[in-house]
């Protein structure tokens, strides 16, 4: 499910089929999805790549158990999806977290334990980082918020998306939560378009991998004081 609410909003999608093809090879995007994907980001060539890992003493604590969920994060933020699995009572571990702030990452390493920490959601590390069965993004929202200059992807932080999209190509998470402003719905329509229809045309022999929907949230209404 794809949600995004006047302050935030997520991407929700189960896992369909055991296998999909690669977005190069899917025929019925838009040329707006293409665009989109092919588009090199400027942070890319910016941004250090550093990988930054961390001291975790038992990394088979990490490794797939029976019942425990493996969680990959991307601009993490504060990690707080492990806050909600903590919350519903469900057992994980976080395997990677990339976030670009120095200081959230340390906020990361000390409250979530990755055993991957990375720092570039647009280089190879992070393409080639191990997959999980939960992959959770909110990717940059300045350039779709509307106290932002409304730029959408001609702005580079509003490419950071299609890192994101080619990842899940890659590792095929059981599931996944994408989330952004009301702005990306409201003011970028056909950007939201591309992304949905890149997620949904994954397909293996005509059938969807993914079955993709998208919410508007009010934060006010899960017992967050902002509207």
């Amino acid at each position: 499910m794809i949600s995004l609410g006047g302050v935030s909003g997520f991407v929700a999608a189960r896992h369909c089929a055991m296998d999909f093809l690669g977005f190069s090879r899917c025929d019925s995007r838009p040329a707006v999805a293409r665009e989109i994907l092919k588009r090199p980001s400027a942070r890319a060539s910016t941004v250090s790549k550093r990988v930054v890992r961390n001291k975790v003493k038992d990394k088979r604590a990490h490794a797939p158990q029976p019942g425990v969920l493996r969680v990959v994060s991307a601009c993490s933020g504060m990690g707080t999806e492990g806050w909600a699995l903590d919350c519903i009572g469900k057992k994980h571990v976080l395997v990677s977290a990339c976030e670009l702030k120095p200081h959230m990452r340390k906020f990361i390493k000390a409250h979530h334990d990755p055993e991957l920490l990375m720092e570039d959601v647009t280089s190879p590390e992070f393409l080639n980082s191990p997959g999980g069965d939960l992959f959770c993004g909110g990717f940059p929202c300045q350039p779709f918020s509307s106290a932002g200059k409304g730029l959408g992807v001609l702005d580079a932080r509003g490419t950071v998306v299609q890192h994101i999209m080619k990842w899940i190509s890659k590792h095929e998470p059981k599931c996944f939560v994408l989330e952004n402003v009301r702005g990306l719905l409201t003011s970028h329509p056909e950007t939201l378009h591309a992304i949905l229809k890149g997620l949904r045309c994954q397909k293996r022999d005509q059938n969807p991998v993914y079955s993709v929907r998208w919410k508007l949230l009010n934060s006010r209404d899960h017992g967050v004081p902002q509207d």
